[in-house]
């Protein structure tokens, strides 16, 4: 229960820095880590499920066509299934960041895990300071990164995420016994994210 508390604090911190910064997106000012030799960023197009995933670019919601991508509705459940992941479909938001609570068969560790798509770009959602780029590599996909809060959590917290057009698009992980999700703190979200946009993770 307490990391769904701060999950949902971190949601309510989103939402109030769009609401700072109004409806519009400023250019991403910060920069993405490069991709390490040998990692290939995968085609939104090129899916093995099938699902074409929202493809890595600059948040804009005035941009023509805009529509808030909701992964928790938007992403089909034979995706997920294929995932070894279940929704907890009582735990679904429809505003934003739309989240869900996921449980993942891979995931063996005393944590939680939260699907959502933050309707900020990567400069927005780390303006404040609250979250922060981490050590860790993010996944094999173009405009992805790793990023951790110390504000809220001591280490058992990090977020592996996509800037897409439609959403800032993360897996968030934390654990009160700051116990790893994987062989790192934030192996398993980078994993899934990395599936879903079709990369096989013996590429990372």
């Amino acid at each position: 229960m307490r990391a769904d508390l701060g999950f949902y604090a971190l949601a309510l911190m989103a939402a109030g820095a769009f609401a700072l910064t109004g409806c519009t997106s400023d250019p991403v000012s910060n920069s993405f880590p490069d991709l390490d030799e040998g990692r290939e960023s995968e085609s939104a197009t090129v899916n093995a499920y099938g699902f074409a995933m929202p493809a890595p670019g600059p948040f804009d919601r005035n941009a023509l066509g805009f529509k808030p991508f909701k992964p928790c509705e938007d992403i089909p459940d034979e995706v997920f299934e294929r995932l070894g992941v279940r929704i907890r479909s009582e735990s679904r938001d429809s505003l934003p960041p739309y989240p869900c609570f996921i449980d993942a068969e891979r995931l063996k560790a005393n944590g939680t895990l939260e699907l959502a798509s933050y309707q900020l770009s990567l400069a927005d959602l780390t303006k404040d300071g609250v979250l922060q780029a981490a050590a860790e590599p993010g996944p094999a996909v173009e405009r992805s990164v790793v990023l951790t809060s110390h504000e809220y959590f001591d280490d058992g917290y990090c977020m592996a995420g996509v800037e897409t057009a439609g959403g800032f698009i993360s897996i968030a992980y934390a654990s009160w016994l700051n116990e790893p999700s994987g062989a790192s703190m934030c192996e398993v979200p980078t994993q899934l994210i990395q599936e879903l946009y079709g990369v096989k993770n013996d590429q990372h």
